[in-house]
């Protein structure tokens, strides 16, 4: 079982060392247990279907009323007999709307089980995920389940100032806003975890932390490993389908950039150029044909039904426009299906965060190998 050894200077030279020296595919044998350190090399490619554990999942509310989604590895046979967990993308619309929206026809379907008992080979590393704008805390559940089926601990705060709720209501983002709700989530795990009545006491290692963000969220990302407080005890920061929002160097902490060569949100060239101006240890990857919602489980809410703005257009619900174009970037037929670039996306996030934990070992980590991926083109560089 993963337990922090070390300080954080050990962690981040694990992961520096790790992170330039490592090439080829990292992923964990097919005869891997429910201990979440890998004792062999990992095959190549592995680490795109799902890990040893089941996979739980909790709603917490913050102090400030935020809610607060997380992930963990579930203990053995506790899913036996219970229905994965759903969530609706009306959930987030005003109320007036939500009653125009049919029950089930906008509802996802995850791998993750609500409220069942955490598995007892904590703690386990906590992975910190920001989402994007007009967007809402469960958007990512292919890959939030997924790191949780690998061995971490994924909290996923809403962040309200830009939320899809917001944008329906017409409110203006506030750009600190979002780090504020990632201070409070931190926060509230601190003091929780100390707690032994807590549902999820002794499941997680606040002593290593790292946040993944998708397109705003990738800002917020690079804005909390940017932060004194939070920045120091971060192993790594993860920005899917996102640049950096202002000039000057990018926060000395080890990185991950990966996007799709056909999102007209957030163009390539931003992540591209936040990847050159971030120190090393950093790694790039570049999905060909694959647009903005890629990272998330958006185009497959409603797909056979034209996705999400066909069924806001079949019930009359008035889209605002700046998220008509948000809501199909990475959906449309011309672009490569978002699900099938999910093997790539997990196996890669999951590979470099476990190294970066410390996990893996450093010298079996290969995070370059896209061979595995054969029917898409995949890029990367490290540096």
């Amino acid at each position: 079982m993963h337990r922090s050894t070390g300080s954080r200077t050990r962690r981040t030279i694990v992961a520096a060392v790790a992170l330039v020296t490592a090439l080829g595919a990292c992923s964990s044998d097919d005869d891997t247990n429910a201990d979440a350190t890998t004792t062999t090399a990992p095959a190549p490619g592995a680490y795109a279907a799902a890990g040893p554990y089941d996979v739980g999942v909790r709603t917490f509310e913050l102090a400030d009323g935020n809610l607060v989604e997380v992930w963990y590895p579930a203990a053995p046979d506790s899913t036996d007999g219970v229905e994965p967990d759903t969530y609706a993308i009306s959930d987030w619309l005003p109320e007036g709307i939500q009653e125009q929206v049919p029950d089930g026809v906008d509802t996802y379907t995850t791998a993750a089980f609500r409220d069942v008992p955490a598995h007892d080979d904590g703690p386990f590393p906590v992975v910190l995920f920001s989402h994007g704008f007009a967007s809402f805390r469960t958007q990512s559940t292919f890959l939030t389940q997924h790191l949780a089926s690998w061995g971490m601990v994924v909290a996923a705060p809403d962040h309200p100032s830009r939320g899809l709720l917001a944008v329906f209501t017409g409110q203006e983002p506030d750009p600190n806003a979002s780090l504020e709700d990632i201070r409070n989530t931190v926060r509230f795990l601190d003091a929780e975890a100390a707690d032994p009545q807590w549902p999820l006491a002794g499941v997680l290692d606040l002593d290593a932390l790292a946040i993944a963000g998708h397109s705003a969220g990738g800002g917020t990302a690079l804005q909390v490993a940017s932060d004194p407080d939070l920045g120091p005890r971060l192993a790594m920061y993860v920005s899917h389908a996102s640049g950096a929002f202002e000039d000057g160097a990018l926060p000395d902490v080890p990185s991950v950039f990966m996007f799709g060569t056909d999102d007209d949100i957030v163009e390539p060239e931003r992540t591209r150029d936040a990847y050159d101006r971030a120190p090393a240890p950093k790694r790039l990857y570049s999905i060909a044909g694959a647009g903005h919602l890629a990272f998330a489980d958006i185009c497959e809410i409603g797909a056979d039904d034209g996705g999400v703005l066909g069924l806001a257009d079949a019930l009359g619900i008035e889209v605002p426009a700046n998220l008509r174009v948000l809501a199909t970037d990475g959906c449309t037929p011309e672009e490569v299906p978002a699900p099938d670039t999910w093997p790539a996306i997990n196996h890669f996030t999951t590979a470099n965060l476990r190294v970066a934990f410390g996990i893996d070992d450093p010298d079996d980590a290969q995070l370059a190998d896209v061979t595995p991926f054969a029917d898409l083109e995949i890029e990367t560089s490290s540096g």
